[in-house]
Parts: C-alpha cells; structure tokens; sequence
C-alpha cells in the first residue's frame, strides 16, 4: 500500500457510544485532614467502586479524593479534572485552588486521582520498559492487564465521579476540565446533565475523543505560525516559515546535522522532515521551542540542518519513535487503555495489524489533498496514535461517533489560539453545541491556557465567570517569546552592530546572537524541566541552574567562541575568544547597556530599542534575561 502504510506499520515495529445507564450505587466516603505537606488545608478520603460495574471482571478501584471547603458551602461542589489521560490531580490540589479561588467562596472544590492514576489504583506494565519493538511493548502492556483494559475508558471515569457526588452529599457539580479533562466533564455532562450547574473547560478535547488523523491539527498549523511571525515579528528570520516546511517536506530526504552532546562531544545526526510536526507541537506547551523553530527551518532549507537537530533533540526528548506520553507525570499505561479504548479509528476492532494498516492508508488517502498543508499525508501516518494503537487489542466495541447532546448550562471555554494538540476551532465547535456557551480565545498562547497565559485574560475570564460580572475577550498579545534570528553560518555574513564596523562590531553581534540562542534555549529546558547541562549550538556546553546560565567555550557563530555567565540577577560577564573573532571581554547589564573591549578597541552601546525575545514575566518565565537586543536586525 507504499509508504503511508510502511510507515504506519514502521511505528508499531519501530523501537520504542455513550449510551445513558442506571447510576452507580450509592457508597460511603469519609473525609479526614490531610496530613501530608502541603495540604493541610484539604480533607482527603477514598471512595471504593467496583472495577467493572457490570460485575464480569472481578475487582474493585479505590478513588483517592482531595476536598477544600467553601467558606460559605451550599449543595455543589467544583470537580477539577486533569488532563492526559493519566495525570494524577490530586498532587496539583493546592494550584487548583489558587486558580479557580473566584469559583469556591460557595462550592467547595473536589478533585481526585482518576481510576489507574496517581493514588487511585495506578495501572501498571513491565512492557513499558522494553526496548521491544512498539507493537510487542503495545500487545505486552495489554495483555498484562488483561480484561481490565477496557475499564479505564472516560466513561468509567465518568460513572466514578457520580458515584463520588453522590457519597459526598452533592446536588449538582460544576467542573473545570483542562485537555481530556475536557472530554470528561463533558461526557459526564452529556451522560448525567441534570447534575451539572456550569462548565469551564480549557483546551477542549472534544466528546468524541482526539482525531486520530489530527485534521484540525494540522490545518492550525498555518495560523498559528502566521500568529507567530505577525507584525514583522519574522523579518530578517524567514519570509514564510510554512513555505520552508513545505519545502523541507517537499525533499523527502532526512537532514544532516551535528549535535552537540551534553558532555561537549559531536555527533552527526539525520532527522525525518515528519518530525518538524512533532517540534511544532511540543511548542504548544514551550514558547521557547516554538521561537527557535522559524529560524531553524529556514537555516536548513539553506542547507544547514544542525539548529533542526539540535531543536528536534531537546524539544522531543532524544530520539521519538513510539508516539505515547514522555511526560513522568502521565501514568503510560493508563493512557494507553484510554486511548487506544476510546478513540475512534478508521479500521475494524476486530482485524488484524496488516488490515488496520491498509484501512488507515485508506482513510488518509481519502482526505483532500490539501488537508495536511505544508506538510502531506505520510507526517500524519508518522505522527500521533495510528501507529500507537495499530497493536492494541481492544476490549470493548467502538464509541459512536455523534457526540450526545450536551445541556444548556452556564459555559466557558478557553481557547489558546497558538494551541496545536487542542485547536481553537474544535473548541468553537464544542461551544456552538452548548446553548450560551462564551467562548474565550487567548492570542498566542499554546495548550493549557490558564497555567500558560502571562496576561492574566484567562483568569479574569474565569472570575467574571463565577462572580457574575462578565466575561470579555482579551486584547491582541506579543508572544512570550519572539522568533530567534536565523543561526549564521559565518561571521563575515552578520551585519555591524549600532556604528562599530568591521570585525570588532560584527563580533559583538555574534555575542549577542549567541545571548539571544543560549537564553531562549535554557528557558526552554527550564520550562520543560529536562536537562541542566546541554550542549552549544556548534560546540561548548551551557549548564542551566536556578540562580543563572553559564556558558564554557559555547559556539554558536562559527569561529566565535563564548564564555562567562547570565546570572538571573545582575549583570553578564563575558570572555569572547575565536579565530575569527575580536578577542576580549563583554559585559551585558540588564537594560542593555554593553561595555568592555574587544580586538584593543573600547566598546560603550546603548541600544536604540530592546527586541524582547521573551516577555517579562517572573512568575511564568523566571529567566528575565532574555530582554535581548536583536542585533542587525
């Protein structure tokens, strides 16, 4: 069937209806004070519910839950649902109740672990420590659960949290879901909607569950870089990043570069044009990964494919091949069971690998040539949960796939308009099937809008929500972190800086391309909490601490060579040294300021303008560093 199904087959070979039914019983939970730190605020209890209610699979899941009380309690409570699925909720209570306080002053706020996460009967398979192929690690990891992979679907989730309303003594509930959160609040809504008083849900997973073909996904791609590169935001980086993608796709070849290792050692690397998808995805929860995109595209359709490598490496956590969560804090195995249980795909439950392959192939082909612009069909084979679930034999029949209808009850949805995984349109159409809902899109922010939004839109939505004063759409935004300029190959290709020409001024705007790659690049680890140590661009290593960044021999211009130290507070002190350079020493002060001497020659610059390359924001980006100086433009 050619490449689509080889390599939708190469992912599971590669290394690494809801329908209304009888409430569930009622049970007894107690609650007690937390005694664990940080919670002393809460009561905790566990509610016990059979595994399967229908009584065919023996077992029961105790539900463990986390309870605020409202200064004021009435009848209903405010669920607060994770995402994932396979997020554990409970450990994040405390920012919970911070971020939705204007919701509690008479709801008291539940939240709990989800049954097969957290401390809620966490699921569990040694298959997913196999270096096996990604079919034998999926088919292991299933039949190790057995007949209990199908009893972690959003529905069993669902009936668990009316069993807790009802034990704890609830009239109705309100909820916040964030991601597939989302989907359960909503199943719930469509499946018990005379128990609910109102919905806030951000970053909608709509009911019928993820596309596994990511249409919507892929057709956000071009206004969201749009977004991204507005306002000239990209001059000087790229004309069009979505053309270069297009190009790099176009090529079908893999691009070489050379990474710089952790330890400060080279490594040649070949990176598939597919997984400039997954990059642009990961940046939906990192700013930084996004801002170093554009320019790393455009640096390798001009032939040079290292800041690619690099960016790929860092931003998917080493080399992707099985497409399920890298996330410590997503329970594998749980998602897994939900996932490959509750989405719905183009292929027959019943049929074997080969078949599910051709009717995947199938399905792609049947989509308009044009639906996965700029990049085409095989990324969408390549990509997300075809690949994953293509091995998963499922336990329960097919969901259907007409939503129920959902009731008309107090709504806001939230919406990042740079949100690839959750799009802002299927969450204007989830909108449009709840009567009244407000629907809230916040300019360039990704996934997650509440915890990633520094303008504090989304949370005023949300108070005006509760409280009854309204809720008003935000005001345009720059986005946390501008596109970096394009990585130079050479030092005689930078333009002078302010009046200082020849060698000396294009050096100091080598070290100012080097201030703007570093910085953006440690914030990106520091946002996705992975490595403290990585490497340079072209050689050297940076090591990423709370109190700073400090470089040791980093090149990012060829024949440039950087040392010293960003601290998060005070000024930069910097030894520049190079064949090709002027030799001698920077320093950078907070305001922009630079003084020193390089090549013999004194150098006093007061910039004209600082180009912020990320916003200032303490609390959501604690590298303030980067109000950096775009230097030549």
């Amino acid at each position: 069937m050619g490449a689509m199904r080889r390599h939708i087959l190469a992912l599971a070979a590669a290394c690494v209806a809801l329908a209304a039914g009888a409430p569930p019983a009622s049970a007894q939970i107690r609650f007690a004070p937390c005694t664990d730190a940080g919670f002393t605020a809460f009561e905790c209890g566990t509610l016990t519910q059979p595994l399967d209610r229908t009584g065919a699979v023996p077992g029961q899941v105790d539900l463990f839950v986390r309870r605020l009380r409202a200064p004021q309690p009435t009848s209903t409570a405010l669920v607060a649902l994770a995402g994932g699925p396979g997020q554990a909720a409970t450990p994040v209570a405390a920012s919970f109740a911070t971020a939705l306080a204007t919701g509690l002053d008479r709801r008291d706020l539940l939240v709990l672990d989800q049954r097969g996460t957290g401390r809620s009967g966490p699921l569990q398979c040694s298959a997913l420590q196999s270096n096996t192929s990604t079919a034998s690690v999926v088919r292991g990891c299933a039949g190790e659960l057995g007949a209990r992979r199908g009893l972690y679907r959003t529905l069993d989730s669902v009936d668990d949290i009316e069993a807790l309303r009802v034990a704890a003594g609830y009239e109705r509930l309100a909820f916040y879901g964030i991601s597939y959160g989302t989907k359960v609040a909503l199943d719930y809504a469509a499946r018990y909607p005379d128990r609910v008083e109102s919905l806030v849900l951000d970053s909608v997973v709509p009911q019928t569950g993820p596309d596994p073909l990511q249409r919507s996904s892929f057709r956000s791609v071009r206004p969201v870089l749009g977004e991204l590169c507005s306002g000239r935001r990209c001059r000087g980086v790229t004309p069009s990043p979505v053309a270069d993608i297009r190009r790099l796709v176009r090529r079908d070849r893999s691009i070489r570069g050379t990474l710089v290792t952790p330890a400060g050692r080279r490594q040649s690397v070949r990176l598939r044009p597919e997984l400039i998808y997954e990059m642009l995805v990961a940046g939906d929860l990192n700013p930084a990964w996004r801002a170093l995109l554009p320019g790393a595209v455009r640096a390798a359709v001009r032939g040079d494919g290292t800041p690619l490598v690099r960016l790929g490496y860092a931003s998917l956590g080493g080399a992707p091949a099985l497409q399920r969560p890298t996330d410590p804090g997503i329970n594998t195995a749980l998602w897994l069971a939900t996932m490959c249980e509750d989405v719905t795909f183009p292929w027959d439950r019943a049929a074997p690998a080969d078949a599910r392959a051709d009717a995947a192939v199938a399905a792609l082909r049947r989509e308009p040539g044009d639906t996965f612009l700029p990049f085409g069909r095989l990324t969408a084979a390549s990509t997300g949960l075809l690949g994953t679930c293509l091995a998963w034999p499922n336990a329960t029949p097919a969901p259907s796939t007409q939503p129920a209808p959902l009731p008309a009850v107090p709504a806001l949805v939230l919406a990042g308009s740079a949100d690839l995984r959750t799009p802002a349109s299927d969450a204007r159409a989830v909108a449009a099937r709840i009567p009244g809902a407000r629907v809230v899109t916040v300019p360039n922010v990704g996934h997650s809008v509440l915890g990633a939004d520094p303008s504090g839109c989304a949370k005023a939505a949300i108070a005006g929500f509760f409280n009854g004063t309204g809720v008003t759409p935000c005001p345009a935004a720059q986005p946390a972190v501008r596109p970096t300029a394009r990585p130079a190959l050479s030092l005689g290709s930078l333009p002078t800086t302010a009046r200082i020409r020849g060698r000396v001024g294009r050096t100091v705007t080598a070290v100012l391309r080097t201030q703007e790659d570093v910085l953006v690049h440690a914030l990106g680890e520091r946002i996705q909490g992975a490595r403290r140590r990585f490497g340079g661009l072209r050689g050297g290593t940076i090591t990423e601490s709370e109190s700073g960044v400090t470089l040791r021999n980093v090149v990012v211009v060829p024949g440039v060579t950087v040392s010293g130290r960003f601290p998060d507070r005070g000024n930069a002190r910097l030894t520049v040294r190079g064949r090709r350079a002027a030799r001698g020493s920077l320093t950078i002060r907070r305001d922009g300021r630079i003084t020193g001497r390089l090549g013999g020659r004194r150098i006093r610059l007061v910039p004209r303008a600082s180009s912020a390359s990320v916003a200032r924001s303490a609390d959501r980006m604690p590298l303030a560093w980067p109000d950096l100086v775009r230097a030549g433009g």
